[in-house]
């Protein structure tokens, strides 16, 4: 059980709530070595998620939720304590999500370099157009074979983002274990998975802005 994560709500403000989010799953990514990327989902509910950034410049979370076509923005701070668990989230305001494209107008191509029996290694290539020109994005992948489908997760965080979350579809069920992508200015990103476990986490969205602060103990 020490791979298990639950969330304990420990301070709120404030008594009337608008939507409660529930979390079962989280994916953490390093980028570059110094932020940390969290997303956390539903597995019975891929209608939501939660998407955490954790860098120099500051922590910041989106709350995008595809059923009702919002996202919901948090300001996050994080006390200055070891064990890094303890975030507090502020509500900060709602607006209309963008209208999800799902690969419109793009197109991709995997090339495998080596498979065995627990990776695949590839080279990712993603389009501009269907006619596979403006080269947009270059990724050299290591992805792990696994039983659920974890590729959206990495594209969501790492890759394309939240307005193409469906426009790749690998032909196997991965995990992205670790990734290097070139983007059209020409920018390196590098990116390692450093967690994949259960959690149990809630998150409300308030009528008003409140305030809660949210300890997530290992167990």
């Amino acid at each position: 059980m020490k791979n298990i994560f639950t969330g304990i709500l420990i301070l709120t403000m404030g008594i009337v709530w608008s939507q409660e989010f529930y979390f079962d799953r989280l994916i953490q990514y390093a980028e570059n070595d110094d932020t940390k990327i969290q997303v956390l989902y539903n597995t019975e509910n891929a209608d939501y998620y939660l998407y955490l950034n954790d860098g120099p410049s500051g922590i910041y979370a989106d709350l995008i939720d595809k059923n009702t076509n919002k996202i919901h923005h948090f300001t996050v701070t994080k006390p200055q304590q070891s064990n890094g668990l303890i975030y507090t989230y502020v509500f900060d305001s709602t607006e209309k999500l963008l209208e999800e494209t799902t690969g419109k107008n793009l197109s991709y191509e995997f090339q495998t370099k080596r498979d065995d029996k627990y990776y695949r290694f590839a080279d990712l290539n993603i389009f501009e157009t269907e006619k596979k020109i403006n080269n947009l994005v270059s990724a050299d992948l290591t992805m792990r074979y696994n039983h659920e489908n974890k590729f959206n997760v990495f594209n969501l965080c790492c890759l394309l983002g939240a307005n193409y979350t469906n426009a790749i579809q690998p032909e196997e069920k991965f995990v992205v274990v670790e990734a290097k992508i070139t983007d059209h200015s020409g920018n390196l990103h590098k990116y390692k998975l450093i967690s994949d476990q259960l959690v149990q986490f809630t998150l409300k969205v308030p009528s008003k802005k409140k305030k809660e602060v949210i300890k997530l103990r290992r167990m």
